[in-house]
């Protein structure tokens, strides 16, 4: 198994899966990162539904249209202001 961290989706390689962290928010699950518009538009339906908060140790897997990968987890991370280093 090879991970890999990249900084910014749009130079992302193609993989099995894309994990991307969520955080909670007060009526929906908030990214962590900036969601490029093509993403974006994959998981609107998986956020508006309210089938995924972004809870702590919350996952939702999506299957993807995009080429790069065909398999997207949502990972919660909980409230943003919990978050420690440790």
């Amino acid at each position: 198994m090879h991970i890999e961290h990249v900084s910014e989706l749009d130079k992302r390689k193609v993989s099995d899966i894309l994990i991307l962290p969520f955080f909670k928010g007060k009526k929906e699950a908030v990214a962590a990162f900036e969601l490029p518009k093509s993403l974006g538009v994959e998981l609107t339906t998986v956020l508006d539904s309210g089938d995924f908060s972004g809870k702590e140790a919350e996952t939702i897997l999506v299957y993807s249209k995009e080429k790069k990968e065909k398999r997207i987890l949502l990972l919660g991370l909980g409230e943003e202001d919990k978050i420690s280093l440790e």
